[in-house]
Formats: C-alpha cells, structure tokens, sequence
C-alpha cells in the first residue's frame, strides 16, 4: 500500500509539472500569434538563430510531444487509482494502460523527430543536450512501447479471471 502511495504522488506531481507546461505553453502561443509579424525578405537575409516561423512550429511540435505525457500520466494516474482501490485486472486498466503507452510514444517520437530536424533547420550544434535529450527520448520510447506489451499481457490476464469466474 505505501508503494501505491509514493505512484499516487510522483503521477500526480508529474501531472502537475506537464499541466503548468501544457497551458503556459498556450499562453505563449497566443501570445507570439498576436505579436507575429512576418516579413518574407527579412526572414530570408536574417540570420538562423533569429527566425521565427521555425521557432512557432518547434515550439507547437514540443506543445504536441508535452501534451502526449500529459496525458499519458493522466491515464496512468487513472490506473494507479484503480490499483490503490485494489482493483487489478479490470478491463479499465488495460485500456488505461495501453492509452498511456500510446501517447508516451507518439510524443517521444514526435520530439525525437523535432529535436533530429533541429539540427537541419537552425543548423546549430548542441551537443551536451542532445546526448541526454536522446537518452530522455528513448527511455520514454522504450517505456511506452513497454506499457502497450504490458497492456496486452494485463488483457489477456483480466480474459483469464473472468473465465475463472464464471467457472466454479
């Protein structure tokens, strides 16, 4: 039960860090749209670190990729409420589970993309950060792709208690 209880409280401080994220970020979209003036010759001269077209679609792409763990530690909270009221295998799990899965690795996908074509568009080198913005990545990867195996395996359990159930 004390384990249940530390989950209850990392999910629910990871929800708050990505929902503080989630909707600063949709105040600093609105805020660049109404401050947006582009200018098609100034952009073409000016130099690559102060393009700002590139920057409004990097940043909603890392909007896209934080929003998916959001709502990834949504669903997983969502699970680990069903879990602290001792409810296992359930159906609601599975699909808590599984959404949580996808979305993790949509968003880790989504940023690895933005972080690869960064290097192409702003034509920088940042190399400390993209060794540990790689590992970050792809342990959110490898993690999401672990929690839709798990999901399957929680299916298939949740199938098996129902049919020991119905059988006396």
């Amino acid at each position: 039960m004390h384990i249940i209880r530390i989950l209850k409280f990392i999910i629910s401080f990871l929800e708050l860090i990505l929902a503080m994220s989630f909707y600063s970020f949709v105040l600093i979209l609105l805020i660049s749209l109404f401050t947006f003036n582009f200018d098609p010759i100034e952009y073409v001269y000016s130099s690559t670190s102060n393009r700002t077209l590139p920057g409004i679609i990097f940043g909603f792409g890392n909007y896209i990729g934080i929003s998916g763990f959001y709502f990834a530690v949504i669903y997983l909270r969502k699970m680990i409420k069903n879990l602290s009221k001792g409810n296992i295998f359930i159906h609601d799990n599975t699909k808590f589970l599984k959404r949580s899965g996808i979305f993790a690795t949509i968003s880790s996908l989504v940023l690895f993309a933005l972080s690869f074509s960064e290097k192409f568009i702003f034509l920088e080198e940042k190399n400390n950060q993209d060794t540990s913005q790689f590992f970050l990545i792809t342990f959110t990867l490898v993690t999401g792709l672990s929690f839709i195996v798990i999901s399957r395996i929680l299916a298939e359990s949740t199938k098996i208690k129902e049919e020991n159930e119905l059988t006396i």
